[in-house]
Parts: C-alpha cells; structure tokens; sequence
C-alpha cells in the first residue's frame, strides 16, 4: 500500500517557525511559497465600526454588543492559551519570550501615551 502524498509520504510540504501551516516550500528561485493569510476579522471590524458610525445604534443593542465583545475577546485568549505549549515554548529558549515582553511593554506604554494624550 503506498504511503498517502508524495515519494515516502511527504506531500512538499513542511513547517517551520517563519512558515504558516500547510506553506510549500520555495524552489530552487524562490517561488512557489503559500500566499498570505487574510485576517478576515478585520474586515468584520470595520465594517462593524462603519455601520456603528452611520446608523445610530439603540442603547439595549449597544450595551448588548460591549457584553457579547467581552465574552468574545475572553473565548478567544482563552483560546490563545489552550494552544500553548509550554514544552515548545521552552525548547524555542529566551529570545522568543523577551521579544514578546518588549512587545508588551511597547504595546502598554503606547496605549498609556494615547490614553493620556487624547
């Protein structure tokens, strides 16, 4: 019985930390790579922030929006953390989590500076 993909079982296809899931890899001049995801929340986003700015939205829907966003953000880091792994995060050592604590930082400091600012 042959093995499912290609020669020995491998479909071409690999995973590497700089490649998104399922990515192809390049040949030999540099094509043939996945395109890049599209972040399809973003467009819901702003379509949501363009109906919100153009048809005035009822109080009882609105305060029904902020609860369902709540609800929503906290489903999705939950999600975030349950797709954690920590073994891997240990093998991957400290630059990868000193990256993210600068992210942080700049993130919390930017976010204080608009908040004070505006």
């Amino acid at each position: 019985m042959k093995a499912p993909g290609g020669r020995n079982g491998h479909d071409g296809r690999y995973r590497s930390p700089g490649r998104p899931p399922g990515a192809r890899r390049p040949d030999r001049h540099g094509r043939g790579g996945a395109a890049v995801p599209v972040p399809w929340f973003v467009f819901g986003f702003l379509a949501m922030a363009v109906l919100n700015s153009v048809l005035p939205l009822p109080d009882p829907a609105r305060d029904a929006a902020a609860a369902a966003t709540s609800f929503l953000l906290a489903m999705a880091l939950a999600a975030m953390g349950l797709e954690t792994d920590i073994r891997k995060l240990r093998r991957a050592g400290l630059r990868p989590l000193a990256l993210g604590f600068l992210a942080w930082i700049f993130i919390s400091a930017a976010g204080l500076a608009l908040v004070l600012v505006l």
